[in-house]
């Protein structure tokens, strides 16, 4: 027979619970006891907090006041809103919200994204209903922004243009059957053409050159036929077909073409655009004509 007389020891049958024991029971439940009390106070507090955050109660006629509380904002930061009141507008239905800087709005149509605090109806007077609107509430998902892609990674992916150049005076063509670089007057957006007609490459990349070259005649004749085409050369060799070829029985063409196949060029690489005259006479290039040059993205 042994005598217990702590709850660190195990009974067996015909043991004694010593007064110790009996003693050591009565202290561990009434410190239980007040651990209880504690956490249902916690509790309580916690449910007024709930309940009392932010509920809207009239204060006089079309005036609502309403209770502090906290929000976590879109940012992630939590904010404190302190208690206030409000006026709303007469024979209205208004509704009170905290938008997603923290600021407490009062507005006669429902936000699109904030937390909705109440629904207030009024008469020409006075304040006739309160919908104070529960703390947690059903928001629809956010949309997937998975097939989106950032501004970053969108600007990398568009074609850069890298020179503009433009005529700002005639150019003759005085012979047919021979290819005539294009000279240009006004250069921008960059400094990759010169005024002799040759675009440089500034660095290594596929390149596009569209041109729009208006070219007619001086030829006295009634129906002037003029035939002209227009080729992109890298260094001294034609690519591929020319860019456009056009002909017309009144003596003036506008030509608006670009290479449908990118060109590789490497840095220092160097390309013209050139008009060849198959038939006509006194055959010049207009003023105004244009040609850019654009990389795309690698």
């Amino acid at each position: 027979m042994t005598d217990i007389v702590d709850l660190t020891q195990t009974a067996s049958d015909s043991d004694r619970l010593a007064a110790e024991w009996v003693n050591a029971v009565r202290n561990k439940l009434s410190n239980l006891e007040q651990q209880l009390a504690i956490a249902s106070e916690q509790i309580n507090s916690l449910k007024s907090q709930i309940s009392q955050a932010f509920r809207v109660t009239q204060l006089t006629g079309l005036t609502a006041q309403y209770a502090s509380g906290s929000v976590k904002l879109p940012s992630g930061i939590v904010v404190a809103i302190s208690s206030g009141t409000v006026t709303v507008g007469a024979s209205a239905t208004t509704y009170l919200w905290i938008s997603d800087t923290g600021a407490v709005q009062l507005t006669t149509t429902r936000p699109t994204i904030g937390l909705e605090i109440a629904r207030i109806t009024s008469s020409a007077t006075t304040i006739t209903e309160i919908q104070n609107y529960p703390i947690f509430e059903v928001r629809p998902a956010f949309p997937s922004l998975d097939g989106y892609s950032t501004i970053d990674y969108a600007n990398s992916r568009a074609w850069l243009l890298t020179g503009t150049a433009r005529k700002t005076t005639l150019q003759g063509l005085p012979s047919r059957d021979t290819y005539y670089t294009l000279f240009w007057q006004s250069i921008s957006d960059g400094t990759n053409w010169n005024t002799g007609g040759i675009y440089t490459a500034p660095t290594t990349g596929k390149y596009v050159f569209h041109a729009q070259v208006r070219v007619d005649t001086t030829a006295t004749a009634s129906n002037p036929e003029l035939a002209v085409k227009l080729s992109l050369f890298v260094g001294n060799v034609e690519i591929d077909t020319p860019l456009m070829q056009a002909m017309s029985a009144f003596g003036d063409i506008s030509l608006n073409s670009s290479n449908a196949a990118p060109v590789q060029l490497n840095a220092g690489d160097t390309a013209t655009i050139k008009a060849y005259v198959t038939n006509g006479t006194s055959v010049r290039v207009r003023e105004g004509s244009v040609c850019t040059a654009w990389r795309l993205p690698s």
